[in-house]
């Protein structure tokens, strides 16, 4: 059962994959990237290993239109979020 939904934006790498990594026990952590996907897999599969669910995100956040699509794949994925958290350089 997930506790938390949580939302780690620039979670591929760096500061971001170490959050997501930190917040993956038994909650469902969307990770979101947007050039480095074979990092953001790594990190989703560092989130199950640690007894987490992750799902990746794909979106440029630098332009509206990215945004929008981030915002309605977010929303694809769940109802609310309990934990939000800002990795962008």
């Amino acid at each position: 059962m997930v506790s938390k939904t949580v939302l780690v934006t620039g979670a591929s790498t760096g500061l971001g994959a170490a959050i997501a990594a930190d917040q993956a026990a038994g909650n469902f952590v969307i990770v979101h990237y947007n050039r480095s996907e074979a990092q953001a897999k790594k990190t989703a599969a560092d989130v199950e290993r640690a007894g987490g669910r992750a799902a990746l995100v794909r979106a440029d956040l630098s332009t509206e239109a990215g945004c929008l699509s981030f915002h309605n794949q977010v929303q694809a994925l769940c109802d609310s979020l309990d934990v939000k958290t800002k990795a962008l350089r």
